[in-house]
């Protein structure tokens, strides 16, 4: 995430590039902490798995298994990845050279080669990674265009929500004492501030 962010280029709605999917999946690969899940993709691909067979209940059960934890900050807010595997730290969901959840792949993928942030105002910014150059080429992409078929009402209503509780919380963590346990696969908090209970766990909601 940071190499791609270090060669990201800022963009307006009107920025026109060239860019085409070639099957290569050089995306999915050397992607370690790198692919970020929030809670509305965890739910979908939650579904689309049980949906298609796989022994998978709730959004708890798939990110102990296909999630990995990582801290955004050094007061303890974390975010989940998707899990990395083999050599080449390939996306946990690759498979045979093809995305085998692509109906329900995460915001980060399906707005590659793009990046969307917030603006601090209610809208969003928007960068592009130029992190795989050989994919710069072929037809000319807007991006405008671009994030109407793939950032649509429901994932830009939930970023702009995501983003607003970001902040409190983090004062939050700042303002109190407690360690990370992730001994279950699920993060605790466990707090050693007695104003507080011993302990709080996050939980995920299942289907």
């Amino acid at each position: 995430m940071k190499d791609e962010l270090f060669n990201a280029v800022r963009v307006t709605p009107s920025t026109k590039i060239r860019f085409k999917c070639t099957g290569c999946a050089e995306c999915c690969r050397h992607v370690k902490e790198s692919v970020p899940v929030n809670s509305l993709d965890v739910f979908y691909l939650t579904k689309y798995l049980r949906d298609t067979g796989l022994d998978i209940c709730c959004t708890d059960e798939f990110l102990a298994q296909f999630a990995t934890i990582a801290l955004l900050d050094d007061c303890g807010y974390f975010v989940y990845f998707l899990k990395s595997v083999g050599e080449d730290d390939s996306c946990i969901f690759l498979n045979e050279n093809r995305c085998s959840v692509q109906p329900a792949k995460p915001m980060a993928c399906r707005l590659y080669p793009f990046m969307v942030d917030t603006n601090g105002s209610g809208g969003f910014r928007y960068l592009y990674s130029r992190e795989r150059e050989h994919h710069f080429c072929g037809p000319v992409v807007e991006t405008r265009s671009w994030m109407k078929k793939y950032f649509q009402q429901e994932a830009r209503a939930f970023m702009q929500a995501d983003f607003a509780d970001t902040v409190p919380i983090a004062r939050l963590l700042r303002s109190k004492h407690y360690f990370i346990s992730t001994d279950s696969g699920t993060p605790s908090i466990i707090w050693t501030d007695l104003s507080w209970n011993s302990s709080c766990k996050i939980k995920n909601s299942c289907l």
